[in-house]
């Protein structure tokens, strides 16, 4: 499982979810949304059965909001983008008869996790004694990394749409630098008897010796 979200991606680009979609990954439209403090409920949606989950991003009548929990297959909880997304949910505005829609780029997200998982050698085939995906302590540094990769791979697959790359051209090949960037600048910690402590590290460039 990443160790990011769609959340992070609207903290780097906040109209990404207004202004590039792919129509396989939208989740859930609808025309009925009620916002009441921080719930937002549908009649005509199923949001359990399209799996929504945690850390998504709803456009709710063209504002982008965080969901925090999925309370039934009608109802989400819902805030405005908060500073720490440990933080409480900032309600979003009342209304009624609102326009939303759920697009989710975790496929994207997840294809740059085991790609980074892989480049750091922690790839599900440690030898006994290993670090593992587990034992991963510093897992915010890793998803702002996993969240530049992804920005990467969905600006490239949204350029490649258009007969006018352009901007989107643009931004990819600048997540793609950042995202390289990043990922060699990253030193994973990882805490190998449970304590709570790193005990190990590693980063991209370290080199593993196998004997076969």
């Amino acid at each position: 499982m990443s160790f990011g979200s769609d959340r992070n991606l609207l903290v780097l680009e906040p109209n990404l979810f207004r202004d590039v979609k792919f129509s396989g990954q939208v989740l859930v439209t609808g025309m009925d949304g009620v916002v009441s403090g921080t719930t937002l409920s549908s009649l005509t949606s199923d949001f359990v059965l399209q799996q929504v989950k945690a850390g998504m991003v709803v456009l709710v009548a063209g504002v982008p909001v965080e969901i925090l929990d999925v309370l039934s297959a009608n109802s989400l909880t819902v805030s405005r983008l908060r500073a720490d997304e440990s933080g409480s949910a900032i309600p979003p505005g009342p209304g009624i008869g609102l326009q939303f829609e759920i697009v989710s780029y975790l496929p994207q997200i997840e294809s740059v996790h085991v790609a980074l998982l892989g480049a750091f050698g922690v790839d599900g085939f440690s030898a006994p004694g290993e670090p593992t995906e587990a034992d991963i302590l510093n897992v915010r540094e890793a998803s702002l990394v996993e969240a530049l990769g992804a920005l990467y791979l969905i600006y490239a697959g949204a350029s490649a749409l258009v007969s006018d790359q352009g901007l989107l051209w643009t931004k990819a090949t600048s997540y793609r630098a950042r995202y390289m960037a990043a990922r060699r600048a990253l030193e994973l910690q990882f805490d190998l008897d449970g304590d709570g402590l790193p005990d190990a590290s590693r980063t991209s460039s370290s080199i593993r010796l196998t004997r076969s």
